[in-house]
């Protein structure tokens, strides 16, 4: 009664009682391939009323054994069409586990029934494994709870993906389409140590715990979208170039999808990031190893005041070659930086052998400085070479159009 998979059992006990069947077992097997079978146990089957037009049957049974074997039986399955095909082909070909849980099926007997089959109960997966579940990242370790029911499946749980401890919640919706079904979402707080194991180069700007979800939708052509919500809100994130930090505790939440690119293997697309007065927009390249390699922001306000144009893409010599436009920018905090030694302090702290090089060419139509003070038709130019100035040229109209021009290099 389960697909085209005959049970073996070595007991069988059958009973009539007027017009109830009922037949039951202690336990059996379901032969599969290559002399794997799954274990059932306390098997049940019942015809409540054998002489009704339109008879169903109830099944119920105890299931153990590997999570791979549990998938070949569904692999035979009328549900199996049900199932994301790219879901039947990773668990098949990618994951090991234990499962172990209580089924129920109700079963149209005569043929002739509009019912359908159904499948309820409980599931739990331990001792998940999934290779290649997040680019080269796996599964090592987890355990899912799984909950059928007559229209639906739900799934939540908690893995392990490169030593990182995240959640799972998933609610597929039996004969919805595709672009109908919820996302897989997969949660996590990541702090710097996670973000290493990850492979998540952002540490040198980005200090503290950061809490991500991610949503992976269901793609029609198969495959899944990814959006991303990352909360930075209780992390420091500090832009030495434009000598911007924002302390702990203030608020800012990054969003983006991610998509396959065009001269880079990943793009994300849509990047917004938003807070207390940030705004930030524009799309991020990454190569196969989720190393940032360039970026465009046609937007990027970092306070009430700053409205900038960044661009910037990574050198073969891991320089960064940062282009600025824009109109104005709130330029006391670079000022500031050039003379206050201690503002490294409070910024997230980097070997200086680690940090990337930066070499940063501006234009900005104003230049807001202290006492009310402004430049217009800014031009700057930094260099910067593990986390040292190496260069500053930076000249401007000061009111009345007089020039000033000011040029550091280091010796």
């Amino acid at each position: 009664p389960i697909g085209k998979r005959p049970i073996f059992t070595p007991k069988l006990l059958v009973e009539l009682n007027g017009d109830q069947l009922t037949v039951s077992a202690p336990d059996a097997v379901m032969p599969l391939r290559r002399s794997r079978a799954l274990t059932l146990k306390k098997i049940r089957f019942g015809v409540p009323a054998v002489s009704e037009r339109h008879p169903i049957g109830q099944l119920q049974f105890n299931v153990s054994g590997r999570l791979r074997d549990g998938v070949s039986m569904l692999s035979t399955s009328p549900w199996r069409a049900e199932i994301p095909p790219d879901l039947i082909a990773a668990l098949e070909n990618r994951a090991s586990g234990v499962l172990d849980g209580q089924l129920n099926v109700a079963i149209p007997l005569d043929g002739q029934s509009t019912a359908q089959r159904v499948v309820t109960g409980k599931v739990q997966i331990k001792d998940l494994r999934i290779a290649d579940v997040v680019g080269r990242h796996d599964v090592t370790g987890g355990t899912v709870d799984l909950s059928l029911a007559a229209k639906s499946l739900n799934a939540n749980g908690e893995m392990l993906i490169a030593g990182v401890a995240t959640k799972l919640a998933w609610q597929y919706i039996l004969d919805a389409p595709l672009e109908s079904q919820p996302p897989v979402r997969v949660q996590a707080s990541l702090d710097e140590g996670d973000r290493d194991k990850l492979g998540i180069k952002v540490n040198h700007i980005l200090r503290g715990i950061v809490d991500v979800d991610i949503s992976l939708i269901p793609r029609t052509g198969g495959g899944f979208g990814s959006k991303v919500r990352v909360d930075m809100t209780k992390a420091a994130i500090a832009i030495d170039s434009l000598a911007w930090l924002k302390p702990k505790g203030r608020l800012a939440q990054l969003d983006f999808d991610v998509v396959p690119g065009k001269k880079h293997p990943l793009l994300l697309d849509n990047l917004r990031v938003v807070g207390d007065g940030i705004a930030i927009q524009g799309t991020a390249m990454l190569n196969e190893a989720y190393d940032l390699r360039a970026f465009e922001l046609p937007l990027f306000s970092i306070d009430r005041v700053t409205r900038l144009n960044l661009r910037g893409k990574l050198q073969r010599n891991n320089v960064w070659q940062v282009t600025v436009r824009g109109q104005t920018f709130e330029g006391r905090s670079l000022f500031r930086s050039l003379f206050d030694t201690g503002r490294a302090a409070r910024a997230p702290k980097v070997p200086r052998s680690k940090q990337m090089g930066v070499d940063l060419e501006g234009e900005i139509t104003t230049v807001l400085g202290f006492w009310n003070s402004k430049l217009s038709n800014v031009r700057i130019s930094i260099s910067k070479r593990q986390g040292r100035m190496q260069k500053l040229q930076f000249e401007g109209r000061l009111a009345g159009n007089a020039l000033l021009k000011l040029s550091l290099i280091h010796i």
